[in-house]
């Protein structure tokens, strides 16, 4: 094989590694959003007065090597408007046991 062959196949596998890393990424961070609404429904928490504590919202420096998407997920729902945070750190999501949105407009 030629020299510009083995390198046209070397970036397209380098290409197609980090493509492949890309979706597994998503999909468990898409995973992790299921499991916190999951997690909201089960306890109710649709408004601030009902809204419950999440013990894996906050990176936690004790576990250095593995990767913690729980508070990536949080920290994206939060800033798109899926859940919203308490000032006392609770959370709690606008959608109810129906799937809709309970939000008062």
């Amino acid at each position: 094989m030629s020299d510009l062959v083995q390198v046209i196949i070397g970036t397209i596998i380098i290409f197609l590694c980090l493509f492949l890393s890309l979706m597994i990424k998503n999909r468990r961070i898409k995973k992790e959003y299921e499991s916190i609404i999951h997690y909201l429904k089960a306890n109710k928490a649709y408004d601030p007065n009902s809204a419950v504590e999440l013990p894996y919202a906050e990176k936690s420096f004790l576990r250095m090597g593995i990767k913690n998407f729980h508070s990536d997920a949080i920290k994206t729902m939060v800033s798109n408007g899926i859940v919203f945070k308490t000032k006392d750190g609770k959370f709690y999501s606008l959608f109810g046991s129906n799937g809709k949105s309970t939000k008062v407009t």
